[in-house]
């Protein structure tokens, strides 16, 4: 695990197109010293993740919501790669960090 700059993208809403089709809109980024390291191959059975994607733990001091409360997840980049926030453990109220396991999106 290390300390890395990670942007953090908060979903704001979701917008019609001139298609009609939901599109998904986010507020600024906000660069937060979070700690990184990748989620072992080892892991990826056990929490039910893609073998298809990358995936990694980031630990951040930054409230995120839960994806049962809003339409879209909240995002990071890190590295050059953007990934969506696909689980939470929520300690922010107890010491103001949260845990999350992200997936690459590309």
């Amino acid at each position: 695990m290390f300390s890395a700059l990670v942007e953090f993208i908060e979903f704001k809403e979701n917008e019609v197109n001139d298609r009609g089709v939901d599109v998904s809109e986010y507020e600024d980024p906000i660069i937060v010293n979070g700690l990184i390291t990748p989620v072992p191959a080892d892991k990826y059975e056990e929490l039910n993740l893609s073998l298809q994607k990358d995936h990694i733990y980031v630990y951040m001091p930054q409230e995120v919501l839960s994806l049962r409360s809003q339409e879209s997840p909240d995002k990071v980049e890190y590295n050059g790669y953007s990934y969506f926030i696909i689980r939470i453990v929520n300690w922010f109220s107890y010491n103001g960090w949260t845990s999350c396991i992200a997936a690459r999106t590309e």
